[in-house]
Protein backbone atom coordinates (compact mmCIF):
# COMPACT_ATOMS: atom_id res chain seq x y z
CA UNK A 1 0.00 0.00 0.00
CA UNK A 2 1.38 3.42 -1.10
CA UNK A 3 1.32 6.39 1.22
CA UNK A 4 0.91 9.48 -1.29
CA UNK A 5 1.76 12.86 0.33
CA UNK A 6 -1.97 13.88 -1.69
CA UNK A 7 -3.59 11.69 0.89
CA UNK A 8 -4.95 13.71 4.23
CA UNK A 9 -2.53 13.40 7.22
CA UNK A 10 -5.50 11.58 9.39
CA UNK A 11 -6.21 8.77 6.32
CA UNK A 12 -2.30 8.13 6.48
CA UNK A 13 -2.07 7.59 10.06
CA UNK A 14 -4.99 5.02 10.12
CA UNK A 15 -3.30 3.18 6.91
CA UNK A 16 -0.36 2.74 8.65
CA UNK A 17 -2.26 1.43 12.01
CA UNK A 18 -4.19 -0.90 10.07
CA UNK A 19 -0.66 -1.91 8.25
CA UNK A 20 0.95 -2.22 11.82
CA UNK A 21 -1.87 -4.47 13.26
CA UNK A 22 -1.26 -8.21 11.60
CA UNK A 23 2.80 -6.93 13.10
CA UNK A 24 1.25 -6.44 16.44
CA UNK A 25 -1.41 -9.98 16.27
CA UNK A 26 2.44 -12.05 15.03
CA UNK A 27 4.06 -10.32 18.57
CA UNK A 28 1.61 -11.19 20.62
CA UNK A 29 1.28 -15.23 19.05
CA UNK A 30 5.02 -15.32 19.76
CA UNK A 31 5.05 -13.94 22.89
CA UNK A 32 2.32 -16.49 23.98
CA UNK A 33 4.41 -19.42 22.04
CA UNK A 34 7.84 -17.93 23.91
CA UNK A 35 5.78 -18.09 27.30
CA UNK A 36 4.87 -21.59 26.68
CA UNK A 37 8.24 -23.15 25.80
CA UNK A 38 9.78 -21.22 28.81
CA UNK A 39 7.37 -22.37 31.60
CA UNK A 40 7.42 -25.94 33.07
CA UNK A 41 3.34 -27.62 33.05
CA UNK A 42 2.27 -29.67 35.49
CA UNK A 43 -0.37 -31.93 34.47
CA UNK A 44 -0.99 -34.25 37.49
CA UNK A 45 -3.71 -36.84 37.05
CA UNK A 46 -4.91 -39.69 39.23
CA UNK A 47 -3.23 -43.03 38.39
CA UNK A 48 -4.82 -46.45 39.22
CA UNK A 49 -5.30 -46.96 43.03
CA UNK A 50 -4.83 -49.69 45.52
CA UNK A 51 -7.93 -50.24 47.51
CA UNK A 52 -8.79 -52.64 50.16
CA UNK A 53 -12.13 -53.45 52.74
CA UNK A 54 -12.09 -54.02 56.09
CA UNK A 55 -15.87 -54.78 57.30
CA UNK A 56 -17.49 -51.40 55.99
CA UNK A 57 -14.00 -49.63 55.86
CA UNK A 58 -13.14 -48.69 52.38
CA UNK A 59 -8.98 -48.49 52.32
CA UNK A 60 -7.74 -46.09 48.75
CA UNK A 61 -4.01 -45.59 48.12
CA UNK A 62 -4.13 -43.36 45.19
CA UNK A 63 -0.92 -42.22 43.32
CA UNK A 64 -1.09 -38.78 42.08
CA UNK A 65 1.19 -38.44 38.94
CA UNK A 66 2.86 -35.69 36.96
CA UNK A 67 2.22 -36.23 33.47
CA UNK A 68 3.74 -32.89 32.46
CA UNK A 69 7.24 -31.29 32.06
CA UNK A 70 7.54 -29.46 35.35
CA UNK A 71 8.02 -30.28 39.06
CA UNK A 72 4.80 -29.67 41.16
CA UNK A 73 6.27 -28.67 44.16
CA UNK A 74 4.44 -27.87 47.45
CA UNK A 75 1.82 -30.77 46.57
CA UNK A 76 -0.89 -30.66 49.13
CA UNK A 77 -3.95 -32.42 49.17
CA UNK A 78 -6.88 -29.86 50.97
CA UNK A 79 -9.74 -32.57 50.69
CA UNK A 80 -11.40 -35.73 49.67
CA UNK A 81 -14.49 -37.37 49.45
CA UNK A 82 -15.86 -40.65 47.98
CA UNK A 83 -19.82 -40.10 47.24
CA UNK A 84 -21.03 -38.83 50.35
CA UNK A 85 -19.05 -41.78 52.30
CA UNK A 86 -18.14 -40.68 56.06
CA UNK A 87 -13.99 -39.85 55.67
CA UNK A 88 -12.42 -41.51 58.80
CA UNK A 89 -8.98 -40.97 57.51
CA UNK A 90 -6.97 -39.01 57.26
CA UNK A 91 -7.91 -37.28 60.62
CA UNK A 92 -7.02 -33.18 59.37
CA UNK A 93 -5.88 -31.55 55.98
CA UNK A 94 -3.69 -30.26 54.70
CA UNK A 95 -1.71 -33.80 53.60
CA UNK A 96 1.66 -32.62 52.79
CA UNK A 97 2.91 -34.97 49.15
CA UNK A 98 6.26 -32.54 48.65
CA UNK A 99 7.12 -32.57 45.14
CA UNK A 100 6.19 -34.43 42.18
CA UNK A 101 8.85 -34.64 39.03
CA UNK A 102 7.78 -35.61 35.47
CA UNK A 103 6.81 -38.96 35.41
CA UNK A 104 6.92 -39.84 39.24
CA UNK A 105 3.71 -39.95 41.29
CA UNK A 106 3.23 -39.83 45.08
CA UNK A 107 0.57 -41.16 46.90
CA UNK A 108 -2.10 -40.24 49.04
CA UNK A 109 -4.12 -42.55 51.45
CA UNK A 110 -7.42 -42.48 52.18
CA UNK A 111 -10.83 -44.55 54.30
CA UNK A 112 -14.12 -43.72 53.94
CA UNK A 113 -16.90 -45.49 55.75
CA UNK A 114 -18.75 -47.38 53.17
CA UNK A 115 -22.01 -48.07 55.13
CA UNK A 116 -25.10 -48.40 52.86
CA UNK A 117 -22.98 -48.34 49.80
CA UNK A 118 -23.85 -51.19 47.11
CA UNK A 119 -21.10 -53.63 46.67
CA UNK A 120 -21.67 -53.73 42.72
CA UNK A 121 -21.63 -49.84 42.18
CA UNK A 122 -19.38 -47.59 41.23
CA UNK A 123 -18.52 -44.36 42.55
CA UNK A 124 -16.19 -41.05 41.96
CA UNK A 125 -13.15 -40.49 44.66
CA UNK A 126 -12.57 -36.64 44.60
CA UNK A 127 -9.65 -35.72 45.44
CA UNK A 128 -8.45 -31.69 45.52
CA UNK A 129 -5.61 -29.66 46.31
CA UNK A 130 -3.10 -27.43 45.26
CA UNK A 131 0.67 -27.33 43.92
CA UNK A 132 3.22 -24.77 43.32
CA UNK A 133 5.59 -24.03 40.12
CA UNK A 134 8.28 -20.99 41.01
CA UNK A 135 5.90 -19.89 43.98
CA UNK A 136 3.17 -19.94 42.45
CA UNK A 137 0.08 -22.13 43.92
CA UNK A 138 -2.24 -23.94 41.68
CA UNK A 139 -5.43 -25.62 42.19
CA UNK A 140 -6.16 -29.52 41.23
CA UNK A 141 -8.89 -31.69 41.33
CA UNK A 142 -8.95 -35.40 40.60
CA UNK A 143 -11.99 -37.59 39.92
CA UNK A 144 -11.70 -41.52 39.57
CA UNK A 145 -14.73 -43.90 39.43
CA UNK A 146 -13.73 -46.53 42.04
CA UNK A 147 -15.77 -49.95 42.42
CA UNK A 148 -15.53 -52.30 45.46
CA UNK A 149 -12.66 -55.43 45.06
CA UNK A 150 -15.21 -58.94 45.22
CA UNK A 151 -16.00 -59.96 48.35
CA UNK A 152 -13.31 -62.56 49.04
CA UNK A 153 -15.06 -66.34 50.22
CA UNK A 154 -15.21 -68.27 53.01
CA UNK A 155 -14.79 -71.54 51.64
CA UNK A 156 -10.98 -71.75 52.41
CA UNK A 157 -9.87 -74.06 54.72
CA UNK A 158 -7.02 -73.84 57.21
CA UNK A 159 -4.39 -76.49 58.40
CA UNK A 160 -1.95 -76.64 61.45
CA UNK A 161 0.61 -79.07 61.96
CA UNK A 162 3.30 -79.66 65.11
CA UNK A 163 7.04 -80.11 64.18
CA UNK A 164 9.04 -81.21 67.18
CA UNK A 165 12.35 -79.92 67.38
CA UNK A 166 15.59 -81.34 66.76
CA UNK A 167 19.13 -80.38 67.71
CA UNK A 168 21.75 -80.08 65.14
CA UNK A 169 24.99 -81.15 65.12
CA UNK A 170 26.34 -77.30 65.35
CA UNK A 171 24.38 -76.61 67.71
CA UNK A 172 22.45 -73.92 65.42
CA UNK A 173 18.52 -73.78 64.71
CA UNK A 174 17.50 -77.53 62.96
CA UNK A 175 17.19 -77.22 59.08
CA UNK A 176 13.94 -76.90 57.64
CA UNK A 177 13.52 -80.04 54.76
CA UNK A 178 11.09 -79.68 52.28
CA UNK A 179 9.52 -83.00 50.52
Amino acid sequence: MKLSSKVPLRTRRMQVRLLLLPIGTIDIVMAVMIAHAQFPVVELVADVPGVGTLDQRYMIALPIGNDGTGTATNVQVTGASFDGAPRMSPAAFPVALGAIAPGNNAVFQADFDVTGLSQDGQYPLTVTGTYQINETTFNFALTRPLGFPPPSSDAGTTQTTTIPAENSSDGGPPAIQRN
